[in-house]
Formats: C-alpha cells, sequence, structure tokens
C-alpha cells in the first residue's frame, strides 16, 4: 500500500468534491434512498434505518463523511463518539472517558477502486484525534471489505481478536436481516480493532 504524506493526503482529499461533514442543511430526500439502498444491498434489511441514519446530521456526538453530490453518494463513513460506561464500548477501552467507534463505512460500487474509502476513513481518523480520544471499529469480515482492515491498521488500529456474533441479539432486537446469515438472527463474526489513541 503506498505511503503518502500527511500533506499530500490532505491535498488530495481536497481535489475529491464534494468531501464533507453532512450537515442537515445539505439533506434532501435522494442522498437518503441512495444510502439506505446501498447499506441494504451492503449488510441487509432494516441494518440501517432513515431514524438512524438521520440521527447522524443532528447528534454532536456523531458524525456523517460523505462523498457525493445532492443526488446520490459516492462514499460514506458513520462514526459516533460513547461515554464512559457505555456498553458498546469493547473492554479494552472501558477505562477512557470517551471513546470514538467507527460504525459503518461504505463505498458506492460504482466508485469502487477510486482510494474513495481511504478519504473517508482519515477523515474521521482525523475528528477523533482532534478530539484526543481512543476509538474501534468492529470489522466483519468478507470478500467485500478486506480493504478496510487494512486501512484501520495503517491508522494504529490493532487487531484484538474475534467477536462471536456480535449483532445477534440487535438483529433480534431491531428486526434486520443479515445479506449472509438472512433472517434474524445474525449469526456472523467480527474482529475488534482498537486505537488507543
Amino acid at each position: 500500500m503506498e505511503t503518502l504524506s500527511k500533506d499530500t493526503r490532505i491535498a488530495a482529499e481536497e481535489q475529491i468534491t464534494p468531501l464533507k461533514v453532512m450537515t442537515l442543511k445539505d439533506w434532501n430526500a435522494d442522498i437518503e434512498r441512495s444510502i439506505l439502498a446501498e447499506a441494504e444491498r451492503s449488510f441487509g434489511a432494516s441494518y440501517l434505518t432513515a431514524p438512524q441514519l438521520r440521527s447522524y446530521l443532528v447528534d454532536p456526538d456523531k458524525r456523517m463523511i460523505y462523498i457525493g453530490n445532492e443526488w446520490s453518494f459516492h462514499a460514506i463513513s458513520l462514526l459516533t463518539i460513547h461515554e464512559k460506561g457505555d456498553a458498546a464500548i469493547p473492554e479494552e477501552l472501558k477505562d477512557a472517558k470517551r471513546v470514538g467507534q467507527r460504525k459503518i463505512t461504505i463505498v458506492h460500487p460504482d466508485q469502487s477502486g477510486l482510494g474513495l474509502c481511504r478519504v473517508v476513513v482519515e477523515k474521521g481518523e482525523r475528528w477523533f484525534e482532534d478530539l484526543k480520544i481512543p476509538s474501534f471499529s468492529l470489522h466483519w469480515e468478507n470478500a467485500s471489505n478486506g480493504g478496510l482492515s487494512m486501512l484501520l491498521e495503517a491508522h494504529d488500529y490493532e487487531p484484538q481478536g474475534l467477536v462471536s456474533k456480535p449483532w445477534f441479539e440487535d438483529s433480534l432486537k431491531r428486526q434486520f436481516s443479515c445479506v449472509v446469515c438472512g433472517n434474524p438472527p445474525c449469526n456472523c463474526d467480527a474482529t475488534l480493532y482498537v486505537r488507543r489513541g
């Protein structure tokens, strides 16, 4: 994997238009539909819902990194911050006051191979770094997202091992289907990646 200086990466990022932290004033139904359709194709029906997606526009502890235009997205990364004691925080980071989580990263298949995943990942990592907080990601290992694990490791995330069925309970509670397992429950495993900050 090619290593670029930070200045070169930022310059390259600024040439990709429009890269932005999505806000409510930028939002419209076409963008929402395109993101939800790709999330369903990538993860399963109802894994990401419209209310969940919209929460990234208004909650100050959430961030939506977006590359696209006013009618469709090219790449997106959803990030959130958890306060100490939140059940979502892995044991490895339980003593931290605040912890960032990379929830979802999706690149539209028509935009694959253009480096957009790297751009949205790096923009999100800068948010966590600016806040000086550790972060984690549960990385579902499958043929279509192997590159994300390399990007995480390039940003000092360390694999902590396999987490057995992390979406099992949530899939039953929210009744989302999985592209691998079908109807709930989701029996997929994931690798936990941690960046200690």
